[in-house]
Formats: C-alpha cells, sequence, structure tokens
C-alpha cells in the first residue's frame, strides 16, 4: 500500500514563508534548520515578531564563523544557548550597534546593516574612515529599511579630536545621500574612553561615556 504521507520540504515557498514571518526568533531558527527548503524559502523572515519584547544576546568571534545567541523565556529567568553559522561576520568584523533585530556592522572599510536571522544585508554608502580607532559607538534610529532610519557614527581620530558621522534616511534609494562628517575638538584627558552605550530614544540619541577622573 501506498504510504500518504506528505513531504513537508514540498510545501510551496510561499506558503512556507507566509509561516516564517510568524514565528519569533528562536523558533525561525529551528524552522530554517528543517531542510534546505525551509532555509531558501525564509530567507527574508526576521522573526521580528518578538524582537522587541524579549531580549537577546549575540556573541561573536572575529576570526570564527560560528556565533552564539542566548535568548530568553518571557516570564522565566531560564536562557537557551543556539549556535548559528555566520561567516558574514568573519573577517575582523565589528558590530557596532543593533535594533531590532538588525546589526550596524563595519569591516574592511565598508559599513552595512545585517540581520544574523534572516542574513539579509543593506549595504551603506562608503564610510569617510577606512579604519575605526579603539573607541567607537553608533546608533540608528529604527530598522534599515525604513525610510526614517538615521545612523550615528562616533569615533576618536586622535587624541585631540573625535569625529560624528551623520548619515539621514533614504540612502537605500540611490539618491547619492552620503555621510555628513563633524569634528570635534576633546582631549584624550577629557574623554579617557567612549564606551559602547549609544542608543537612540523619541528624537534623541544618547552617548554614554567614562570621563577620566584625577
Amino acid at each position: 500500500m501506498r504510504s500518504t504521507r506528505k513531504n513537508w520540504s514540498h510545501l510551496p515557498h510561499d506558503l512556507l514563508l507566509q509561516i516564517a514571518k510568524r514565528l519569533g526568533l528562536i523558533d525561525l531558527l529551528r524552522f530554517r534548520v528543517v531542510c534546505k527548503d525551509f532555509l531558501h524559502a525564509s530567507s527574508t523572515a526576521t522573526g521580528e515578531n518578538e524582537v522587541e519584547s524579549l531580549p537577546w544576546f549575540l556573541a561573536y568571534g572575529r576570526r570564527s564563523r560560528e556565533c552564539t545567541v542566548i535568548s530568553y523565556t518571557r516570564g522565566s529567568t531560564s536562557t537557551k544557548i543556539h549556535t548559528l553559522n555566520l561567516p558574514q561576520l568573519q573577517g575582523g568584523a565589528i558590530c557596532l550597534g543593533s535594533n531590532q533585530g538588525w546589526l550596524l556592522v563595519f569591516q574592511r572599510g565598508s559599513m552595512f546593516f545585517f540581520c544574523p536571522f534572516s542574513k539579509a544585508k543593506i549595504d551603506l554608502p562608503d564610510f569617510p574612515c577606512t579604519k575605526l580607532k579603539t573607541y567607537h559607538t553608533a546608533a540608528f534610529s529604527c530598522p534599515p529599511w525604513s525610510q526614517d532610519c538615521i545612523v550615528i557614527v562616533i569615533t576618536r581620530i586622535d587624541n585631540g579630536h573625535i569625529g560624528l558621522y551623520l548619515l539621514n534616511g533614504g540612502y537605500n534609494n540611490n539618491n547619492n545621500n552620503n555621510w555628513i562628517s563633524y569634528k570635534f575638538n576633546l582631549e584624550k584627558s577629557q574623554l579617557h574612553n567612549i564606551e559602547g552605550g549609544a542608543y537612540y530614544y523619541g528624537e534623541t540619541f544618547y552617548f554614554s561615556t567614562a570621563v577620566a577622573r584625577d
């Protein structure tokens, strides 16, 4: 007798995508490892349904393509650890900031947005600096697909100056939108360090710093 069991990998990709878009981050990761068809069909899903309500932590090494995702369960103090294969972050990638499931990444002189769950990548216009100094931080106002997304990067230029670089929304419309650069006099003794505490709230960007003390 012929088996009546259906092969889940034969489901239409449009249907699989609609399912994937309704999944949270961790369930999306599980969905993607079922088979190649599930992985391909969910390429544009981001798991953003739970991004705002459930915190997650991404740890990666600059020389390894394996990344660790630590997730927290709602209403519980327990954590779950998952491993992702992300060659996009291999080779000197520096994560400058994150917002709603997207990372702002600097790598080999280029700046781009990257979603570790869908592996979607959005390139940004050429950044004014080919290298980042020891002290740097960044933030962006909303997900990169929004026309209102504003990106701000702060980095130390030398011992006497810091640079602020601003990119307004609309950069993904090929409208020749470029970075706007500002240079400020600030001795290293006045600002000992720039910590990675940049964030956007309301209509204002905030940056936490460690001020040197005698």
